[in-house]
């Protein structure tokens, strides 16, 4: 049997083409799968990184804001401190030259002090030379009678006794037996020697009696009490001026008022009335 012609073109040689095409569109497409998995895995890679850029981008202009704002105020606090460091300054300043000031009155009068020791060391001595009285015994001096009180006790501290014609009024009335009217009442109802010696009367007494010693021993002067009445406490001396020099004027009409007992109501209007009959008036 005689043998066919081998062409180009015949069925075995087709199939061999169609297969090896067959396997290059397969190869292409395993190669294109792989290539678009790998790039999918790059794009999502290429995502991740990205977002994470943009998070860390708006981070950054977060604390780009933050830190903005932070030098704002640290500005603002550096402004204020610059301020208050100036005034700090000025006041530091002004306190130097008030330093300084007071430093120079400080010395001014440390001299002025020194002066002044120095004068009064030179007045003690001329006192000693002279032979000054001292004080004590000038006090006593000056006293028209010696009054002896509790201890250093002043009755009326601040007064000063002083004038040519001195009235000394004093209530005698039932009113000095005590400071309540309970107490007023009861005692009012007591002996003489009882109302005597009432709280109340005994240092209104003692004040009479200091105010009596320290009269000027130049003038003159009456002493008066009055109840519903006025009358002198000095028996026989009603209308005149008694001497304060005269020690039996002064000695007896205090101890004449240690002789009253307090009685009787209160009467401005005669104890005033002592001031219009006295002549000359007080």
């Amino acid at each position: 049997m005689p043998r066919r012609k081998v062409t180009p073109f015949s069925l075995s040689f087709l199939d061999i083409m169609f297969c090896g095409f067959g396997a290059v569109v397969l190869l292409v497409l395993i190669l294109n799968h792989e290539t678009v998995k790998t790039r999918n895995e790059v794009f999502t890679d290429l995502r991740a990184e990205t977002v994470r850029l943009e998070k860390e981008v708006l981070i950054g202009e977060e604390d780009l804001v933050e830190a903005r704002n932070s030098l704002q105020a640290t500005e603002k606090e550096i402004v204020l401190m610059q301020g208050q460091s100036e005034r700090v300054i000025n006041t530091i300043e002004d306190l130097e030259i008030e330093i300084a000031q007071m430093s120079r009155e400080t010395l001014a009068n440390r001299a002025h002090i020194n002066q002044l020791s120095t004068d009064l060391k030179s007045l003690d001595e001329q006192k000693k030379r002279l032979g000054a009285v001292a004080p004590a015994d000038r006090d006593a001096g000056e006293k028209v009678r010696e009054f002896k009180g509790e201890g250093d006790r002043q009755y009326l501290t601040g007064l000063k006794m002083g004038g040519e014609r001195i009235l000394i009024l004093m209530d005698a009335s039932a009113s000095m037996l005590d400071q309540t009217i309970i107490n007023i009442i009861r005692r009012r109802n007591m002996s003489g020697a009882s109302r005597k010696n009432a709280p109340k009367w005994q240092r209104a007494l003692k004040t009479a009696d200091w105010l009596v010693s320290n009269l000027p021993a130049t003038s003159q002067f009456q002493l008066y009490t009055f109840n519903t009445a006025a009358r002198p406490a000095l028996a026989g001396s009603d209308g005149k001026w008694l001497q304060a020099s005269t020690r039996t004027d002064v000695d007896g009409a205090v101890n004449a008022l240690r002789e009253l007992a307090p009685a009787g109501g209160t009467s401005l209007y005669h104890a005033f009335s002592v001031v219009k009959a006295l002549q000359p008036r007080p």
